[in-house]
């Protein structure tokens, strides 16, 4: 259980969640990791609570979006989006109003060639315009961009 104060402990839970759905890749811990890692804005904009008051850190979710480039939308899409869609839905979601599919695969022929190895792990995968990325090395990378705007 994590005491959650400031946008370093959702750093930490995130980090937390990123492992569980490491060793148990499904819908479930793929939620739980996105959402966790989308919400750590809300503790880095409103900064600490300090007797159950909070104080705001002079960041702008501009700055956010700024920072995170095209991220930004990779990481709302997936917590915003995702609890509404299967992800072995051959339909599209619309992200920035291009279509995106999430997706699962573990079968031959369920990737793009040479996107995965011939019986490799289970992978869940974002492809979006022309870019493809397994949730688990997307979560590192934005978990990575977090950290570069926390003090």
């Amino acid at each position: 259980m994590f005491a959650i104060r400031t946008a370093k402990d959702m750093i930490e839970k995130s980090r937390a969640e990123l492992e569980h759905y490491r060793l148990n890749p499904n819908p479930h811990t793929i939620y739980n990791l996105f959402v966790t890692i989308y919400h750590i804005e809300d503790y880095l904009l409103q900064g600490p609570r300090s007797n159950k008051k909070r104080t705001h850190n002079k960041l702008t979710r501009k700055m956010i979006k700024e920072h995170f480039g095209d991220l930004y939308q990779w990481m709302k899409f997936i917590c915003d989006k995702h609890k509404h869609c299967h992800l072995n839905n051959p339909n599209h979601q619309l992200m920035q109003n291009e279509a995106a599919q999430l997706h699962y695969t573990s079968a031959i022929n369920g990737a793009p060639l040479n996107t995965m190895p011939l019986c490799g792990v289970d992978q869940y995968l974002l492809t979006y315009k022309d870019s493809t990325y397994e949730l688990g090395g997307l979560a590192e990378i934005l978990i990575r961009k977090w950290e570069e705007l926390v003090p």
